[in-house]
Order: structure tokens, then sequence, then C-alpha cells
């Protein structure tokens, strides 16, 4: 079993509902339930009835939670041990980022790295994904956060973090456009995009492929903000994170085509002759107890 596992069965435990659980731990609800599921499997009992309700712990459950709180005590407190031994690190981390530095929790990985390493300096740089990957494979930023389909690098080492759900936003005037709207007559609209190198560009120009006319109603614009501003004004469609989308359609200024959404992935990048370092061996370790994550991937979809 995996620390991260543990960590989403408790915290589904603590709110009785996978939504609530899932926005808590800023991971997608089949992520979490992945999670269950796969912790169920290895223990050979079911941990929660689902009911219309939620998710309500079974006598197995109730049980084994304690067990689990125990033993991610004793993972947190061998995790601040392990700071201490090295607390006297020195030097400066240079990492990129993107807009939006909740949902990539940075605050809380930046707050726990400062406190565990004072004598580090700090330096984030904002940019677009393509600008972060250049520059830690120019060696002008240790590491960095990126988002969406990548092409493979031998160099470089690839921490997945999350899965990123994404919606087609539209106008809040636009409902009844987009609502039963299928391919033809979505590509035939207005669409929004970012520039190339940023997250969502290939993603939009792989989905109206088949549309080449559609290409030439592309407006570019190169933040989220922008972005969600411009879909609500009734300028274009555009593909929008969950995190952004739900809140926005629940606000009545955008309306979302339900009927498919699409993933990206949020992924931590590092030059692979550098993830030795101890500076970026340490803030890898805050990654076991924020995203549950101890080793490059493998087999990430890169294209």
């Amino acid at each position: 079993m995996e620390i991260y596992q543990l960590r989403s069965f408790i915290t589904v435990a603590q709110e009785g509902n996978l939504s609530r659980a899932s926005e808590k731990l800023f991971l997608s609800q089949p992520a979490v339930s992945a999670h269950i599921k796969a912790l169920e499997d290895e223990l050979g009992v079911d941990l929660f009835e689902r009911t219309s309700r939620g998710m309500r712990l079974t006598a197995a459950g109730e049980t084994l939670r304690l067990s689990a709180e125990k033993t991610l005590a004793a993972a947190k407190e061998m995790l601040t041990q392990a700071r201490q031994m090295t607390r006297e690190l020195s030097g400066n981390l240079r990492l990129g980022t993107m807009s939006d530095p909740f949902s990539l929790r940075l605050g809380e990985v930046l707050s726990s790295f400062s406190s565990d390493h004072p004598k580090v300096g700090l330096q984030i740089r904002g940019g677009i994904w393509g600008n972060v990957l250049d520059a830690v494979r120019a060696d002008d930023l240790d590491a960095g956060y990126v988002l969406g389909k990548i092409e493979a690098d031998s160099a470089l080492a690839y921490y997945k973090l999350a899965d990123i759900r994404l919606y087609i936003a539209a106008a809040a005037a636009w409902k009844d456009k987009i609502a039963h709207a299928d391919w033809p007559q979505l590509a035939a609209l207005p669409w929004l995009a970012t520039p190339p190198g940023c997250a969502f560009h290939g993603l939009v120009k792989a989905l109206l492929k088949d549309y080449p006319s559609a290409d030439t109603r592309l407006i570019e614009a190169d933040q989220e903000a922008i972005l969600k501003g411009l879909v609500a004004s009734g300028a274009g469609l555009a593909l929008i994170r969950e995190d952004k989308a739900l809140p926005a359609e629940a606000a009545g200024e955008i309306c979302l085509w339900k009927k498919n959404t699409y993933s990206s992935d949020l992924i931590f990048v590092c030059r692979k002759d550098r993830s030795q370092d101890a500076t970026l061996q340490a803030l890898l370790a805050l990654f076991q107890s924020v995203w549950g994550v101890t080793k490059p991937a493998e087999s990430l979809q890169l294209s």
C-alpha cells in the first residue's frame, strides 16, 4: 500500500463525500476512487459503503481507519526527522511555475520547504510551460511545473503530480447553442487558444485537426484568467480547467459542453543529471506528503 492511498482513505472517511475529498486533496474524483479501490483490493475488505448520501465507512473501514491514521502519522514523523537531518542545506533553488500557484499547491510546498531549509533561497519564475521546459533544459532553472502533453526528452526526469480535467467552455448566453451541439457545430464556432508553448495550444489544435477552417478563427491569450474572461464575454470557446470551470459555471459566468471532458497532466520536471542534487531531493521528498509522488514517471503519455 502507498501513503497517498492511506491519505485518500482518511480524507474520504473524514468528509464522507468523494467530491469534497477530491477537492481537499486537489485530485480528480477518479484518482481518489482508484486509490480507494486499490487499497480495498490489497486489504481484501470493503472500506466504504456507497450510498445516495455519500461514502460511509464499513465496520472494517472504521477499524482500519485507526491503523491508517497511525501509519500516516508515523510516516509524517519520519519525514520530519529526515528534514531535520538535512536542515543545513544552503544555496538557491530556481523554480519555474505557471499562472495559478493555488492549483499547483505551490504555497504549501514552498512554505514547508522554507521552514525546513531556511538557508536555501527560492527564486520563482512564472511563464508558459514551453518556456519553463526550455529553461530547465538550458539549466537556467533547476526545475519547474508544466501542464500538458509534452515531448519526451531523455535528458529530463518527469514526476507526474496529477491528472487535470478540462471542459469546453462558452459564454453563459451560448448555453442553448452548445448544449446539444456535435463536433462539427462546435468547430464552426469561434475558438480561443493559448500561444504555441502553452499548455492547451496543442490540445485545441488536435481537437480541431479535422476542421482546418476553424484555425482561422483562433484568438490567442497567454493567461488562463484572460482566457476565461474572453469566454465569458462571448469571444469564443476554450478549454478551461475543471477547478476554474465549475465555479464559473455555478456563478453563471460561463456554460460548459457536458458531452465530453478532456485531460492533461500536471508534471514536475528537472534535468536527470541534477535530480540527485541534495536541494532538489529535499524538495522531491515533500512531494511524497503533498502529491504522493516518490519517483520519476517511467511511462508518461508524452507526445
